[in-house]
């Protein structure tokens, strides 16, 4: 999925229109609200890099992270999760390699929120993190109130988000070249 879209983004100019930063922050949230225990939005304290890998198929890293549960309020001490970068490619590739490195130092950071979920398909432990071309679903840390907020609303909707004081931008399509 997404090592063929890095691979045609490299070999060919196109463009691909993302849904807005808002519609993505709230699906995010609705599945960790609405599908918990399953999926997680998980606001980090301290996330460590474990392992970088290359096999099956399959480009990643295993990831620990310290946090909260913002559904729940609850505590996470080293909970483990995978973060796929590409699938479906064949390893090593030096190249996806190289972007996975860049991805882990500029976008992997201590004081976001994480949206987790359950996967047991591609993790032994059973929460992956799947970044796509549109985004990450690491949402910055001054978020932190809004999610709480629908967590805790029953009336919190996909509409509820395009409702809420969030920076222009996040009502904005994304263009990814």
């Amino acid at each position: 999925m997404f090592a063929l879209s890095m691979l045609l983004a490299a070999s060919s100019a196109f463009s691909l229109t993302c849904s807005p930063l808002s519609y993505q922050l709230a699906t995010d949230t609705l599945s960790a609200k609405w599908a918990a225990p399953f999926n997680l939005m998980v606001q980090a304290h301290k996330v460590t890099v474990l392992a970088r890998y290359c096999a099956n198929n399959v480009l990643g890293a295993k990831l620990s992270i310290d946090g909260v549960d913002l559904k729940n309020s609850a505590p996470l001490k080293e909970f483990k999760f995978t973060l796929i970068y590409a699938d479906e490619v064949a390893c090593p590739n030096r190249f996806l390699q190289q972007k996975l490195s860049q991805f882990l130092t500029e976008s992997v950071r201590d004081d976001g929120i994480y949206f987790l979920e359950f996967d047991s398909s591609y993790s032994d432990w059973g929460y992956v993190h799947l970044p796509t071309r549109c985004g990450s679903s690491i949402w910055g840390i001054e978020l932190s109130p809004l999610i709480i907020t629908c967590m805790k609303k029953p009336e919190c909707s996909e509409v509820w988000f395009y409702e809420q004081e969030l920076p222009d931008h996040f009502h904005l399509p994304k263009y990814k070249d």
